[in-house]
């Protein structure tokens, strides 16, 4: 069969947003054959500072045939398109108050600028509030996440899988066994806030640092590490969790899309702008399992009916998760005649990577090296930026930080052993030689 039913469509686009595009009609390439097209997308003479572009292409048949509708997909590839742009616009303090921190002895911070707050509690050693607008966006704060929630071919290889091995090394129910904070004022429009906390799991111990440099334009740049340490099986995802009230129920993200993609299972999503529900991000497997990952996502916005919201802008590129239900749901709804409770929040997912789904069969551990999450160290960092309806998001992830230093001393702090939970934490001392023989709860997610 020949090329002649089909057309090409090509799509060039800005950002994730369409800027041009064209049809070549005359595909006549027969079978073995090569058909040679000219494509003439122009790009623009003063490209947008920092954007990035994507050339499209969808073969798509002519007519309407027994089988398929005119315009039917029947391929599809995108190609990064090299251009020089200029570098990002550096953000400004200029006509912006400095800020002011407040200290509850024993309990925290709060630093305050311009229209919205930040509070870092040192029981927790979490960011436990972020306002906009006097308006609350968080409901937990960010803590360590190296779990999901298994998907059937985590469990289908019985005790040699991968979920059972993440549950007997203790990665759903690790003990926060240390934890500090440090506060910095690099300049009156910034101050930095240095984030230490030791996981203690079956396998051996993580240690996690968080820095948070709070710029007075409410923009809050994260810098992560996490150092394994024992002996730990693949992690089934290194990143960040938080939550946030049900009532931020829309999401838009400039990454692969507009469906669930995967390490091992992407190339058919293109990178693009998409926007929807958070409880349309949810897939309803047979089994509730782990579902509705985005990879290669540049920024993401969890917003309001009214477009207030949080947007994360990565520092490169990480994997992002948004449902209206926290881990714990789809994780009972594996039982029988056990429904999935949704809408009581909105939780958010901001990751380095996560683990491949595999796929060669459902009964063996069968994800690829290359999609495997050894237990080694890993860093990366985001902005957290408080956004509104009069923003636009793809101007402003495209603004750049003021140029701060970046090398911040943390430390270890005295203190108490408790579990470690969304909800609630404990300043501890980092484990040395002391044992601890209490048992604590698996983590809510």
């Amino acid at each position: 069969m020949s090329l002649e039913p089909y057309k090409l469509v090509w799509t060039l686009q800005e950002n994730g947003t369409p800027i041009e595009s064209g049809t070549v009609e005359n595909l006549t390439a027969a079978p073995g054959q090569a058909h040679e097209a000219e494509l003439d997308y122009q790009i623009p003479t003063a490209p947008a500072p920092g954007a990035g572009y994507f050339l499209n292409l969808s073969v798509q048949l002519k007519a309407k045939t027994p089988w398929a509708a005119a315009g039917h997909e029947v391929a599809s590839y995108q190609v990064p398109v090299r251009v020089s742009t200029p570098m990002p616009t550096e953000g400004s303090y200029a006509g912006l108050r400095p800020l002011t921190m407040s200290i509850v002895r024993g309990k925290g911070i709060t630093l305050t600028g311009q229209n919205f707050s930040v509070s870092f509690d040192k029981k927790t050693a979490r960011m436990t509030s972020f306002k906009y607008k006097t308006k609350e966006m968080l409901e937990s704060g960010l803590y360590a996440n190296f779990m999901r929630v298994p998907t059937d071919n985590d469990e289908g290889g019985g005790k040699e899988s991968y979920a059972p091995r993440w549950r007997e090394a203790g990665l759903d129910s690790l003990k926060l066994v240390g934890s500090d904070l440090r506060v910095e004022k690099l300049k009156a429009h910034v101050y930095k806030v240095s984030l230490v906390k030791s996981l203690q799991g079956q396998a051996g111990s993580l240690l996690v640092t968080s820095i948070y440099t709070v710029h007075a334009t409410g923009d809050i740049h994260l810098q992560n590490t996490f150092s394994a340490s024992g002996t730990w099986p693949p992690f089934a995802r290194i990143g960040l969790q938080f939550e946030m009230p049900a009532s931020f129920d829309k999401v838009q993200w400039y990454g692969r899309g507009s469906y669930e993609s995967y390490a091992d299972r992407k190339s058919s999503a293109m990178i693009g702008q998409y926007a929807g529900t958070v409880d349309a991000q949810h897939f309803p497997y047979i089994m509730a399992q782990e579902n509705g990952s985005k990879t290669d996502v540049r920024w993401l916005a969890v917003t309001s009916a009214d477009g207030l919201g949080i947007l994360a802008i990565s520092d490169s590129v990480f994997s992002v998760n948004v449902h209206n239900y926290t881990d714990s749901a789809p994780t009972a709804a594996k039982q029988p005649a056990v429904a999935l409770v949704k809408g009581n929040t909105t939780v958010v997912d901001l990751d380095l990577a996560q683990i491949g789904l595999g796929g060669g069969d459902s009964w063996s551990p069968r994800v690829h090296d290359a999609y495997l999450l050894p237990a080694q160290t890993y860093s990366y960092s985001f902005c957290l930026s408080p956004i509104d309806a009069k923003d636009d998001i793809s101007k402003r992830a495209s603004t750049k930080l003021p140029t701060i230093a970046q090398v911040m001393s943390p430390g270890m702090g005295p203190a108490q052993v408790d579990e470690e939970s969304p909800k609630q934490e404990a300043n501890a001392r980092p484990p040395v030689k002391k044992v601890y023989k209490k048992t604590y709860a698996k983590r809510r997610k």
